[in-house]
């Protein structure tokens, strides 16, 4: 287990492949997954940025990971967000 002082984007995407899925997967905040053909793409949050972790479901093993700080970037999940739901939370 990673146990992390805040972390920067530059400094993340420093590390191996390899380590930054072990620290999203451990410490990341998971945002939205998304599917396409044979590939799962999930969003984590992770201080103060975003990582995209895209699952080959025929080879079960993440084969990608996209890092990034712009929130233009979270376009793609826009469309899953229930605007209901926030509407209901924005309520309480």
């Amino acid at each position: 287990m990673f146990n992390l002082e805040p972390m920067t984007l530059h400094q993340f995407r420093s590390l191996s492949e390899d380590v930054q899925r072990r620290i999203i997967q451990q410490n990341g905040v998971f945002l939205l997954g998304r599917t396409g053909v044979g590939i799962t793409a999930k969003l984590y949050q992770l201080n103060g940025f975003y990582v995209e972790m895209f699952w080959d479901e025929k080879m079960a093993e993440v084969v990608h990971l996209v890092s990034f700080d712009d929130p233009a970037k979270l376009e793609n999940y826009f469309h899953l967000v229930l605007v209901s739901e926030l509407q209901a939370l924005l309520r309480l």
